[in-house]
């Protein structure tokens, strides 16, 4: 691959159902590549909404449960981030696909609202929960009061709050196949900052993906992006969910993935951070929505609360990639 072109943010890439637009980089046995893409066509859409439905649905002896999930409003479907060491040896990508497919299969464990019955409802599953627009706490406020209730009402969460933080596979002679990883829990971060922040070092690449984006009907905005920064020494990825749902929620979600070339270890860091809109005054956080419009919040997220990781993420761990790595790798 050549060294990295940047790619016009302003250009429409893609479009007319060609290839996306790819740029990457060959350097110490690992090529990555990264591609925009236009919009999803409806048919895209279609076949998307077809694989989030079947991941959403429990199979069982006794019945079916179907659950309808709508994508996004806009996915960018072939956009994507691949980072391939040694042809296969490992693999990580990220996907609005794969973000949206983990994002579906959380919905299995949340229940249906049935008043009904006496049936107890999950309201949170790695992170994925059900909430409400002020319209729609209001409307059903009103139905409340009215004793108005709807069978078998099942919502689904419309913010697309994916607990997706990169698929990661191993391929081995000791594996038959291609395998997940397993991260170990580390009790501090891997990153080398002073790496990153050493400006004597080119950037050899650089790209910033989104994969999906909503603006969940005029109530706020939801977005999923991946950046990627190739250095001589190292490579950065940080992907991030943001979320706003007016008057209600900020929620933002980082993954950062850092490693340098001829370490045995990528290291992976996890930041969950979010805030109900009426506890911003008293964390001398704006309330007003414009500051937190997606293009002007990035210095006011970091100052959000952390929130509880789901038990099988930790906040920092790493996965050990030695049997992959060749020996003249090794640094």
């Amino acid at each position: 691959f050549p060294i990295y072109v940047p790619i016009d943010q302003n250009k429409k890439v893609g479009e007319s159902g060609e290839a996306p637009a790819v740029a990457g980089i060959e350097i110490r046995n690992w090529k990555i590549k990264s591609g925009k893409s236009r919009i999803s066509s409806e048919s895209e859409c279609d076949l998307l909404a077809r694989q989030l439905q079947e991941a959403a649905t429990i199979f069982d002896e006794t019945k079916t449960n179907t659950k309808r999930l709508n994508p996004p409003e806009i996915v960018y479907f072939h956009a994507f981030l691949t980072l391939n060491y040694s042809d296969g040896g490992f693999i990580f990508s990220f996907t609005a696909r794969e973000a949206l497919l983990e994002w579906a299969d959380a919905h299995k464990y949340l229940l249906c609202s049935n008043p009904s019955t006496n049936e107890s409802i999950c309201n949170d599953y790695r992170g994925v929960s059900i909430k409400k627009s002020v319209d729609a706490k209001l409307w059903k406020s009103k139905n409340d009061h009215l004793n108005i209730r709807v069978k078998d009402e099942f919502n689904y969460d419309w913010t697309y709050s994916t607990p997706f933080v990169g698929a990661a596979s191993i391929n081995s002679s000791t594996t038959n196949g291609a395998t997940t990883t397993t991260w170990q829990e580390r009790d501090k971060s891997g990153i080398n900052m002073a790496m990153l922040t050493d400006k004597s070092e080119p950037i050899l690449m650089y790209d910033d993906i989104l994969l999906y984006e909503d603006d969940m009907h005029d109530n706020g905005d939801v977005q999923l992006s991946v950046k990627i920064r190739v250095m001589p020494k190292c490579f950065y990825i940080l992907m991030r969910l943001f979320l706003r749902v007016d008057h209600v929620l900020i929620r933002c979600r980082d993954a950062r993935i850092f490693h340098v070339f001829g370490d045995k270890h990528i290291y992976r860091d996890l930041a969950w951070r979010e805030a109900n809109w009426n506890e911003l005054n008293q964390l001398r956080l704006p309330n007003e929505v414009v500051a937190w419009t997606h293009d002007r919040c990035q210095a006011l997220v970091g100052k959000l609360p952390l929130v509880e990781l789901p038990s099988d993420l930790s906040q920092y761990s790493s996965v050990d990639i030695a049997h992959v790595i060749g020996k003249n790798d090794i640094t």
